[in-house]
Order: structure tokens, then C-alpha cells, then sequence
């Protein structure tokens, strides 16, 4: 009949209904069975950790269960799901540390780091409790990517492996760095920053940020310290280490256009 939408086996979509994200979610829940549950993005955006809600919906099933007919969403078979599902909108959803495993299947690292501090921002879940849930799963699609993402919260080994990876890129382009952090003081003498990678001649700091940076105090910090410096006529510019990732020639590139314009500017001054 017109207006009516089939949206799988014995579910239909009434004339007028408002065709939603909750919409989706709910049908993809009916049809995948009373054991299903949202997980990876769907989870974490129906939880207020994403911002913009997914364009396919994503549920979690036990596995051994058999095929599950669906038209619209995709199932994930996964194990340690527990029977506890949060519930939201009468809808049931994964916890939050067992959806940003299943998230980490599809998203990048930085997409992954965001979520991570967006749900510590807001007291939704620690690190901690991700860790041990990862490592309850073991090994399952996205848990490498997962994991690697962890350590760049905890480790100042893979912030210096990016700093070093830039700095070579800077160093082809025969661009000559401070060798090594420099302390830098305000006109009282106190120290206010320690930079990554200076570029002594036009007083530049090139900060290779990690995914820490991410989280709202770290970011106000960071406006603080960045503004601190311009005071003292240093200019700031910031760098994820997965801007680094992807394409670390395009950021030395990027570098050098601007220490080109500083030192025009510098020579016009």
C-alpha cells in the first residue's frame, strides 16, 4: 500500500512515521531479535558520546545463534556481550566500552581517539574500563586499532615516534629545528611552555599533539599556553599525531609555506 514501507519480515513502517535515526534503530532491534542490541557507532551516538548519528545502523547478537534476517542494518556477532543492555529510548544498547570496540571495526584512529574523549569528557566510561573490556574480548575486528589508539593516550613513546617522523620530513626540506625542547619563560621568568619542535629564527613551536589533546581541560590548557606564547612573540601551531599518520609530507608542506610567510613577514617588519 502507499505509504507503507516494508522493513523486513513481519515489520512495517506506517504512513507519517517520522523516518529517523531511532526510527531505523528501533526496526533494526524488532527484526534482529529480542537478544539484539545497538552497538559500535549507532551505540555511542543513541548515548550521546557521537555527535551525528550513523548512516547504517550497527547491532550486536550473540554468536552461535543462527542467521539473522535483516534489511537496513548490519549484525555483529560478537561474545562477552553480557545481559545487561543500557537502555535508552526503550531501546537496548551495548555499554558504552564494548561499543567503542566494535566502533574501532569501522573508524579511524582519530575518529576512535575522538570518541574516547568524548565519553571521558563526560564521565561516561575510563579508560580503564575499556582496556579490561578489550581485553576480555581478545582478539575481534577493530581490536587492533583499539589498542593502538590506547597506547597513544598512555604512551610518550608513540607521541615521540610522530615528532621524530615530522622532524625528518622538516629536516629534507632543509628545515634546521631547535635540537631538542626548549623551556620557554615569561617576562616574570616562569616557565610556561616546553616546546616539541622549534624553529628558532622565526619563533615558531610546532606541537605534535596526542590524542589527549582531545579532552576539553586539555584543550582550554592548551588555548591558555598557546596564548601565554603569543605574548611573548611565539607562534603556535598544533598537529594531531594522526594528521602525521596519514600524511606527514602534506603537513612539512604545509610547515614550510608558513615559514616562508613568517620570515617575508619578518623581513618587511
Amino acid at each position: 500500500m502507499p505509504g507503507y514501507d516494508k522493513l523486513g519480515h513481519g515489520l512495517v513502517g506506517l504512513p507519517g512515521a517520522r523516518r529517523d535515526f531511532w526510527f531505523h534503530a528501533a526496526a533494526a532491534l524488532l527484526a534482529a531479535g529480542d537478544d539484539a542490541m545497538l552497538t559500535g557507532a549507532s551505540a555511542l551516538y543513541a548515548l550521546g558520546v557521537l555527535q551525528h548519528p550513523p548512516r547504517v545502523i550497527d547491532v550486536a547478537v550473540p554468536e552461535g545463534k543462527g542467521s539473522r534476517k535483516r534489511r537496513g542494518f548490519r549484525v555483529r556477532r560478537g561474545s562477552h556481550l553480557g545481559d545487561q543492555p543500557v537502555l535508552v529510548k526503550q531501546l537496548r544498547t551495548v555499554p558504552l566500552p564494548y561499543a567503542v570496540g566494535d566502533y574501532a571495526r569501522d573508524a579511524k584512529d582519530d575518529a576512535v581517539a575522538h570518541a574516547l574523549s568524548r565519553g571521558m569528557a563526560f564521565d561516561r566510561f575510563g579508560l580503564d574500563e575499556v582496556v579490561a573490556v578489550t581485553d576480555e574480548r581478545g582478539q575481534f575486528p577493530g581490536s587492533a586499532r583499539l589498542r593502538r589508539v590506547l597506547r597513544d593516550f598512555d604512551g610518550v613513546e608513540t607521541h615521540s615516534k610522530r615528532e621524530r617522523k615530522l622532524a625528518g620530513a622538516l629536516a629534507k626540506r632543509g628545515v634546521k629545528l631547535h635540537d631538542g625542547p626548549l623551556r620557554l619563560r615569561n617576562k616574570a621568568g616562569r616557565i610556561i611552555a616546553k616546546t616539541d619542535l622549534a624553529v628558532m629564527d622565526v619563533r615558531l613551536d610546532i606541537e605534535v599533539d596526542g590524542p589527549h589533546h582531545f579532552l576539553p581541560e586539555q584543550q582550554r590548557k592548551d588555548r591558555i599556553r598557546d596564548r601565554d606564547m603569543l605574548a611573548i612573540g611565539w607562534h603556535v601551531i598544533r598537529f594531531s599525531v594522526y594528521e602525521i599518520d596519514a600524511d606527514v609530507e602534506r603537513v612539512a608542506d604545509r610547515l614550510v609555506s608558513l615559514i616562508e610567510r613568517l620570515r617575508a613577514g619578518a623581513s618587511a617588519a
